[in-house]
């Protein structure tokens, strides 16, 4: 079925909505918690509420842990600039339902989603905390000290793609990522007329490798090849491209290089 690519369904990705920081220093760390309550029994409650069912209880003795912790997940999050300088951007994957309205699957991870994951990590070490047989000791201690090493990990994770087949490429790139929509609409017309024309033996190295970023190892073996073998195909039918439209074979070497 071929893709209607004038269609006015398909938005191109609109400018980053996004201030590059240059904070190179992390925000003073405040006393992690207000003291207002015992957290160790805090913890007993939400683990005989988690224990009977209790989920209202829970909530509520939550709620309270939450507060107790506010300084702490409160400075995590206004490390966010401080974050962004020294990692970097990341891209989250949009949902299936957004990916038929926008020219990219991925969007930038902006300081929204930084709170959630801090609070989402802050929820992730108290269920661990509550699968201890005794849950009110030492929670202060590895919250303190491990909540911020978690919450750098995992942002730095997202680096890494999902499908453990595609290639990490640069920041850039994950605007336009897989299934590859060039911002340009002449362009993404160019390039999959070209890919239409072509064999498939010569069209599948290039769709694996240049549109859904495989590794050579992943596209080898999708091909049922060697990885000398999938390298040598790819080589001849970027040189097939080339003769044909040597803007196409312009527009698929430089994905790798936004």
């Amino acid at each position: 079925m071929r893709i209607d690519f004038d269609t006015p369904l398909i938005q191109d990705e609109p400018e980053l909505d996004i201030s590059f920081p240059n904070v190179t220093q992390r925000p003073p760390r405040p006393e992690f918690r207000k003291h207002e309550h015992d957290t160790g029994q805090l913890l007993a409650q939400l683990q005989c509420s988690q224990l009977r069912g209790n989920k209202d209880h829970f909530s509520k003795s939550f709620q309270r842990l939450l507060h107790e912790f506010s300084p702490g997940l409160q400075w995590l999050v206004s490390c966010w600039d401080f974050v962004l300088t020294t990692r970097g951007l990341r891209y989250l994957r949009r949902p299936f339902y957004e990916r038929a309205c926008w020219r990219g699957d991925y969007r930038a991870f902006l300081k929204q989603d930084f709170e959630r994951l801090v609070h989402q990590l802050f929820r992730l070490m108290l269920e661990e905390q509550l699968g201890n047989g005794n849950a009110s000791e030492g929670f202060d201690k590895r919250l303190d000290h491990g909540l911020w090493t978690r919450v750098i990990k995992a942002y730095q994770d997202l680096e890494n793609p999902e499908d453990k087949r595609e290639r990490t490429l640069t920041a850039y790139s994950y605007l336009r990522c897989v299934p590859y929509q060039f911002l340009n609409p002449y362009h993404q017309r160019r390039v999959y007329d070209l890919m239409e024309s072509l064999p498939e033996e010569a069209s599948k190295p290039v769709q694996l490798y240049f549109l859904r970023f495989h590794h050579v190892q992943a596209a080898g073996k999708n091909m049922g090849i060697t990885d000398a073998g999938f390298e040598e195909r790819l080589f001849h039918s970027m040189r097939r491209i080339e003769r044909k439209d040597r803007l196409v074979c312009a527009l698929l070497r430089q994905i790798e290089r936004y």
